[in-house]
């Protein structure tokens, strides 16, 4: 065993019927270099074995046992790249949250809070950064429990049980926290501790019937009331922002005209920070904080000492203290021995082999997509969502309660639900429309009634309309779909002219940075007679198992609340 990786190297090509010759001219290196490393006098770079792998035909999962066995970062399975593909790391979802003018928090699977804004401290009237700073602060029961916002949150059996219908599914219990995850048991061990005139309102709460179905995406309303005794009105959104890390966006839309004059009083008083300067609300997930810090901060937060993260995680407890000293560097097998001990979250997990320049790791969130059962959502649950695809009249029938316009787009770009709220503000019932090529974003977003209405047209139609569409929009060569090439003559024959679809491409080339890979957030500015109304457009997944993006236009001023009004 003094050279297993050049065995298998050697037996590989063998297999293949290569000769070290020909295996170096199919992977561009020198005969002398294949036969060094299948001697094992030299190690390959991680690139050179992916070559070796792609030049001998391994499947992936050989490949990474190849890529072990040198303490080299594996490759993503093929099921895992459309996840890699959409993930954005947590420093730049914090970078985005902190360009909203609403209150916004990034939020993990245990509803732990590791991204915020200023507007969501505005709302709070505290600081996140300052005032949350205890390990476990920001979960949201942990928060909803104290007194300051027990007395702020009116709904607060509402909300809360939502979080508490998820723990259920999970099988995690009140009645015994220690049978279940390490982050639940530390947390009620708090609760009790410290709140236990509210363990009995908790009671009744993870008794009552879950209210929400699974597989629909999160809106709740929140009542809310200010210290100065203001009543505000919002609507709380929860959103996919990155699958692959099992993130999540809770967006606190303000829901009436009252509510947003509040926050432009407040706004007035206390300005917003820049949106690109790292600020004393930046979470230290957001790049920060070195993976050593983060480590040992992980361990703290969940009360362990590094005996019994030795003991739970196989490593020797010196070999924990010399990795958080900085004394030694582990390999990434060895940080993940050490995430899975401590059972992080994929935000954190992969936050940790972000600062160590390793490769990500696929959440539990994301193992779950790909049908794996896993140690916190038993296989009941992920298949009950997974595989319940809803129907438009489902969709309808939860959007339409929506008083903001939502329209619900397909897989291929077709507006499939428009609510009441949106038909008003088009000014056209487009599901009268034939389906097909006429209800396409392309369609709608080159429409002359479109282009008149909207102020800032360029900068809205290259968010809209996917960047993946530019081929049949161009006719570039390399354009295979011939629905979409249908879509792009319906527009040509329609107008008779070019100029919409050009004007189409010119947004795109100015809009270069878009992407629909995880959410996009952006202005609309929409004149109708008589009235300019102002949005906070937020495109985003339905939920992570249908094929439906929610196009949602949030009002984002006094004035836009009133006209719907």
């Amino acid at each position: 065993m003094g050279n297993p990786f050049g065995t298998l190297l050697q037996d590989a090509r063998r297999d293949a019927g290569l000769s070290q010759d020909q295996l170096a001219a199919r992977t561009g290196v020198s005969t002398q270099a294949v036969g060094s490393w299948e001697t094992g006098r030299r190690a390959p770079r991680r690139d050179r074995v992916i070559d070796l792998a792609d030049a001998l035909g391994l499947e992936t999962p050989a490949l990474n046992r190849w890529l072990a066995l040198l303490a080299l970062d594996p490759v993503p399975e093929e099921r895992v790249i459309p996840l890699v593909e959409r993930r954005r790391e947590l420093a730049a979802l914090a970078a985005e949250c902190r360009s909203y003018e609403w209150p916004c928090l990034v939020m993990d699977w245990n509803f732990e809070v590791i991204g915020w804004n200023e507007a969501a401290n505005t709302l709070s009237e505290l600081d996140f950064g300052t005032d949350l700073a205890e390990p476990g602060a920001r979960q949201l029961l942990r928060m909803a429990l104290s007194k300051h916002y027990r007395d702020r949150l009116l709904n607060w059996d509402e909300a809360i049980g939502v979080m508490i219908a998820m723990w259920k599914s999970e099988q995690q219990s009140i009645t015994d926290p220690g049978s279940g995850a390490l982050f639940f048991s530390r947390m009620m061990e708090y609760v009790f501790a410290n709140h236990a005139d509210q363990v009995e309102r908790l009671m009744r709460l993870w008794q009552a019937p879950a209210a929400n179905r699974q597989g629909i995406r999160g809106v709740l309303p929140i009542r809310w009331r200010s210290a100065s005794g203001d009543v505000l009105s919002l609507h709380a959104v929860q959103t996919p922002w990155s699958d692959f890390d099992g993130s999540w966006a809770l967006d606190w839309m303000p829901a009436d005209g009252l509510t947003w004059e509040w926050f432009e009083r407040e706004r007035a008083a206390r300005p917003l920070a820049p949106a690109d300067e790292p600020s004393a609300t930046a979470d230290d997930l957001a790049g920060r904080s070195t993976w050593r810090q983060l480590l040992r901060e992980s361990r703290r937060a969940v009360r362990l000492t590094r005996r019994q993260l030795a003991q739970r995680s196989g490593i020797a407890e010196d070999t924990i203290y010399a990795y958080e000293s900085g004394r030694r560097a582990p390999t990434r097998e060895r940080l993940l021995d050490l995430c899975g001990a401590l059972e992080l979250e994929g935000p954190r997990m992969n936050a940790i082999l972000d600062a160590a320049g390793m490769e990500p790791e696929p959440s539990d969130w994301a193992r779950i997509l790909l049908g794996e059962d896993v140690r916190f959502a038993p296989r009941r649950l992920a298949a009950m969502v997974r595989d319940h695809a809803h129907t438009p009249a489902e969709v309808h029938e939860h959007i339409d309660a929506h008083p903001w316009p939502c329209l619900i787009v397909n897989g291929t770009c077709d507006i499939a639900v428009v609510n009441p709220a949106a038909r008003r503000l088009l000014g056209i019932d487009l599901e009268a429309w034939p389906a097909g090529v006429e209800r396409n974003l392309v369609s709608l977003v080159t429409s002359a009634p479109f282009r008149d209405r909207i102020e800032n047209w360029a900068e809205v139609a290259a968010r809209v309309v996917p960047r993946a569409l530019i081929p049949y929009v161009t006719g570039s060569a390399g354009a295979r779909d011939g629905y979409f090439d249908a879509v792009v003559h319906h527009v040509r024959e329609r107008d008779g002219h070019t100029r919409n679809l050009a004007a189409l491409f010119d947004a795109w080339r100015t809009n270069r940075q878009v992407s629909w890979s995880a959410r996009l957030a952006f202005d609309v500015r929409w004149h109708t007679p008589g009235a300019s109304l102002a949005f906070h457009a937020v495109i985003a997944p339905w939920n992570p198992f249908d094929p439906y993006w929610a196009i949602d236009l949030h009002p984002a001023d006094a004035a836009t609340w009133a006209w719907f009004a």
